[in-house]
């Protein structure tokens, strides 16, 4: 799997910087800002610790998905194809990631749960997993809403109907309500304040994403998103008001929604490979053989216990949950299959929980045997994730769809001395580079600017070529950047083709002569 910077790369920063910088506000996911400072203290290295998250995230998906169906009772050589089956799917190659952490919060949840008996109890601990994943994903705290309007219900029928509450029920429920507003007075509400500032720039995006999908137009949607969005709603300033303003504009961007869920939900679950195919989502094969050898080693750790009928109440209301979180994001926003994630997990989970059986063994047995054989399971399985990418040859040429990570090698091997302003069409890439980077988007010309006078401006003196950046609207017609590409020299640029790659990288030749020198 290639490395993707952009918005993956900014929670990355974020959490490595975490003391630095602060907390990010809480629609932007500070649990998983949490996540990214505790891999940094193994993995410093930027590169390093976006494949670490990465790999981890998946080996956590899978092992935490086969924790929740083995709590329900479900036999261990079936609660092993799920996992297995996800490899093969879509989801791996979702991007951004923290859906995927949200996600192993929900499933871990879900598979506590299946301990309690009582329904206080249970929904308390689904409380507790959803309350960490709406500082993941914002749109996950109407879940949090929602379950815990249905606690307070349980608890005023029980009043009118005067059936004792004994502590041991409603404290623990007190305490994760307490956990809550703590959260919420020093973090903030993930759904107000810059929850509502965020999600009307994901819909202004996402607005324009529509209309240039239904024209046609040759214009790159994200970049001129406010502008596309002002032309219908010229003075809204959230989507309450674009309602009242242009209803049938708005109305149109919500059917255009809804039709393509039904397809994203399609594309969700197909197979993204043959089964005879090693699904390479790790980056290298001998992780994603690591992986299934896991799941066996597996395979008597996480004991159900005996059971003689299913608590369905659990992931019933949790699929509940998240559809009243997941529904209102994907109409308002748009169908980006990461809305979908923690839908998929509990919506795969519930058929097979119709193969939960009595356990056949004695659960303290399995105990005894698991604390030789699991650890010695994991250990043996996880030491290929935790190993930095570039000492396993994924970057040589056949591995051809590593692209942005051999991009990053071949600019780190060239060792370029002093400031280097970096033009380039991917963003924050040049958190990858190094320290001395600093990256500036071809997007940020002001209108009528040419090509040369932004570079003069903005100091260029690297320039990375990739399939993108000659398309942009803004460049693509500049006579002045077509010649620069036809002949670099003659601007004082030094042309490298990167191997195996399709992407070029211009050094001004000053930089490249002192960085010689040094």
């Amino acid at each position: 799997m290639d490395l993707r910077p952009a918005d993956e790369t900014v929670y990355l920063q974020k959490g490595r910087d975490l003391f630095e910088t602060g907390f990010v506000p809480p629609s932007f996911g500070p649990v998983y800002q949490i996540w990214y400072f505790l891999l940094s203290l193994v993995a410093p290295d930027p590169v390093d610790l976006y494949y670490l998250n990465y790999q981890v995230l998946l080996v956590g998906f899978m092992v935490s998905f086969y924790f929740a169906l083995r709590r329900y009772g479900v036999p261990s050589w079936i609660a092993f194809f799920p996992p297995l089956y996800f490899l093969y799917s879509r989801i791996p190659y979702i991007w951004p990631y923290q859906a995927l952490f949200s996600a192993i919060l929900i499933l871990l949840a879900m598979g506590i749960a299946a301990s309690f008996r009582k329904p206080l109890h249970w929904i308390t601990v689904l409380l507790g997993g959803t309350l960490l994943a709406a500082y993941v994903r914002p749109e996950l705290a109407v879940a949090w809403l929602a379950l815990f309007g249905i606690a307070l219900l349980l608890l005023g029928w029980r009043q009118i109907k005067k059936r004792p509450i004994p502590g041991s029920e409603w404290k623990p429920l007190a305490v994760v309500g307490a956990t809550a507003a703590i959260f919420v007075l020093t973090l903030g509400s993930p759904i107000f304040n810059s929850g509502k500032e965020r999600m009307f720039a994901a819909f202004s995006q996402h607005y324009s994403l529509n209309v240039v999908e239904d024209s046609g137009e040759e214009i790159n949607p994200w970049i001129h998103a406010e502008k596309i969005r002002s032309r219908d709603f010229p003075t809204a300033n959230s989507i309450g008001q674009c309602v009242s303003e242009n209803p049938s504009a708005f109305f149109w961007h919500i059917r255009e929604n809804v039709r393509k869920s039904l397809q994203e939900l399609g594309r969700l679950s197909k197979a993204n490979k043959g089964f005879f195919d090693f699904p390479e989502v790790f980056g290298y094969k001998s992780a994603t053989i690591s992986s299934i050898v896991l799941l066996f080693g597996l395979a008597f750790f996480f004991t159900s216990k005996r059971v003689d009928q299913v608590n369905w109440h659990p992931p019933a209301l949790m699929l509940i949950a998240l559809l009243l979180a997941v529904i209102p994001s994907v109409i308002l926003v748009y169908p980006r299959q990461h809305y979908f994630i923690c839908l998929w997990g509990v919506i795969l989970l519930l058929p097979f929980l119709l193969f939960a059986q009595r356990e056949l063994r004695p659960v303290s047995l399995a105990k005894r045997k698991n604390w030789i054989g699991a650890p010695l399971a994991i250990g043996l399985c996880s030491f290929p994730f935790l190993l930095p990418f570039r000492e396993h040859g994924v970057l040589e040429k056949w591995e051809p769809d590593l692209v942005m990570a051999k991009t990053i090698r071949y600019i780190r091997d060239l060792e370029l001395a002093g400031e280097v302003n970096l033009l380039r069409s991917e963003a924050e890439l040049e958190e990858y580079l190094g320290p001395n980077f600093e990256g500036f988007e071809p997007w940020g010309m002001d209108e009528g600017e040419t090509f040369d006078e932004f570079m003069r401006e903005n100091e260029i003196n690297v320039v990375l070529k990739d399939t993108f950046l000659p398309t942009l609207s803004n460049l693509k017609d500049d006579p002045e950047f077509q010649a620069f590409l036809k002949n670099p020299e003659s601007s004082g640029y030094l042309p490298m083709a990167i191997p195996y790659t399709d992407r070029s990288i211009f050094v001004e030749a000053s930089l490249w002569q002192r960085s010689r020198a040094q």
